[in-house]
Order: structure tokens, then sequence, then C-alpha cells
């Protein structure tokens, strides 16, 4: 029983690396649209740039997630 909460415990941890690799993965696309963004426009073209970024980023870890 002590053996089965281990595993438990251990899928729990890599649940929550894998969260933070696809955080940091759109988080990054965040930026990189925003800064995108704010070069070629204004405050408009930067939140797109970011909302679009940030999707893009996400769509890509996810892909990459599942081929694992």
């Amino acid at each position: 029983m002590n053996k089965e909460h281990h595993n438990e415990n251990k899928n729990d941890e890599e649940d929550s690396l894998t969260l933070a690799k696809l955080v940091s993965t759109w988080y990054v696309g965040a930026v990189v649209g925003f800064a995108v963004g704010t070069l070629n426009g204004n405050s408009t073209t930067a939140i797109i740039g970011l909302l679009i970024g940030a999707t893009v980023s996400w769509i890509f870890k996810k892909c990459l997630m599942s081929k694992k």
C-alpha cells in the first residue's frame, strides 16, 4: 500500500512538471507576440499579438507533448 501511495505522489509531481512546462511555453509565446504587436502598432495590436502568440505556443506545445 505504501508503494501505491508513492507512485500516486510521483504521478502528481510529473503532472505538475508538465503543467509548469506548458505554462512557461505559452507565456514565452505571449511575450513574443506582445513584443511583435508593440513594434508593429498600437496597444490593440499588442494585445492581439499577445493572444495569438500564447495560443500558437500552447497548441505547438500540446502537439509536442502528445507525440511523446
